[in-house]
């Protein structure tokens, strides 16, 4: 087979996806949909699969509203001026503070036991090499979509959303000393310092508020081109496996609320797992091959350097030079090099912009898939297996 026959059953993969299924929000009955469809394409390929279902929160910003909300319960708890409020202020201020942290790094709490919900699932393929198996691989494509919030349709707004977290973050640590300081001190004056943090996290809340009203997106680029893409890869390695080389095939779900999917999964398979490396595709509907060398909200996690090397000279050898970039956001490599796996993000970058196509907006649709681009990744992704396949 050729790049224009992988762009073809791949763009068919993405139609269905973004057509006949539609937005796909986490923990929904189209994320379910799509796990179905999955499910029946790995069977008719002649994959093994299995489906691991599993709890999730249902929404990426309900747990800052919460945060901003302790927030502003200790800025009215503060004024009342007495010793035991004001600790409790700041005690308040201090748990908000530690949670959002927690969140921005995608660290568990038990506080996230608070927000609600759902059932998702992952649907997962598994190929036995030819001969014996020296390596595990680990290729991933998450099967739901995020929402489309006004703060992520422009570059310019995502920014600016950044510096507003980070400035609520400073305010959270300020507000705690603050509260101490009036309770103990009687110096009521501190307060208009601490007021227009306060009003931040209200701004906050009305932030979240918004972002979880809005509808999801269709999902093209993000992220229905990259379960198409490793579809495409099982069906080509089920009739031409590997020789020393295991290979799992994880759609996961709930990736866009905290990456929920892949934190199961190796929770489940751990002992499996043993050696893997991880291969996450995201976004690879239209542009040039980019590989993400760091990734992170708050603490950047580093990946692994032989990998990216390993990657770009792949791109290089069946497509064009990679564009190397340190992520702004969060995808599933965080959870599995946390866990102590070697892992790499690849996807499709606009030159001009450095930045996937149609993140998080509702016309990251068909019209946003380049069919070219689509046989070049599954090219791409089969050249990184062999180099791998073919590596002591």
């Amino acid at each position: 087979m050729n790049k224009v026959q992988w762009a073809r059953f791949s763009l068919a993969h993405v139609r269905h996806l973004v057509e006949t299924i539609g937005p796909r929000g986490s923990a929904t009955p189209a994320e379910r949909e799509a796990a179905r469809y999955v499910e029946a394409e790995l069977v008719r390929l002649g994959v093994p699969v299995t489906v691991q279902r599993f709890p999730s929160p249902t929404s990426a910003w309900r747990p800052f509203g919460y945060i901003f909300a302790l927030a502003l319960i200790a800025a009215v708890l503060a004024p009342l001026a007495n010793p035991y409020t004001g600790a409790l202020a700041a005690a308040l201020s201090s748990l908000a503070l530690w949670w959002l942290l927690r969140e921005l790094n995608l660290y568990p709490t038990p506080l996230r036991y608070l927000l609600p919900h759902g059932h998702s699932q992952n649907v997962i393929g598994r190929l036995p090499p030819s001969s014996l198996a020296r390596h595990k691989v680990v290729l991933v494509g998450h099967l739901d979509s995020h929402r489309t919030p006004y703060f992520h349709q422009t570059q310019r707004r995502n920014a600016t959303l950044v510096r507003l977290l980070t400035f609520a973050g400073v305010g959270l640590a300020l507000n705690a000393v603050i509260f101490l300081l009036v309770a103990f001190t009687g110096q009521s004056w501190l307060y208009l310092v601490a007021l227009p943090f306060s009003l931040l996290h209200l701004v906050g809340i009305a932030i979240t508020i918004q972002a979880d009203q809005t509808p999801y997106s269709p999902g093209a680029s993000d992220n229905a081109s990259a379960v198409a893409t490793v579809l495409t890869l099982a069906g080509h390695l089920a009739r031409q496996p590997l020789r020393n080389t295991e290979l799992w095939f994880l759609f996961s779900g709930c990736e866009e609320v905290g990456c929920y999917g892949m934190r199961a999964f190796i929770d489940a398979n751990r002992s499996a797992l043993d050696g893997a490396i991880f291969i996450d595709f995201e976004m690879v509907a239209q542009g040039e091959p980019g590989i993400l060398t760091h990734e992170g909200l708050l603490t950047r996690v580093a990946y692994d350097p032989e990998l990216i090397q390993l990657a770009a000279a792949a791109a290089a050898s069946v497509w064009r030079p990679a564009h190397l970039k340190i992520g702004a956001a969060y995808g599933e490599s965080v959870i599995s090099h946390g866990a102590g796996y070697r892992s790499i993000t690849v996807n499709a970058m606009l030159p001009e912009t450095g930045e996937p196509v149609a993140w998080h907006r509702p016309d990251d649709d068909m019209r946003v898939i380049d069919e070219a681009t689509l046989g070049h990744v599954v090219a791409w992704g089969l050249e990184i297996l062999s180099r791998i396949d073919a590596s002591g």
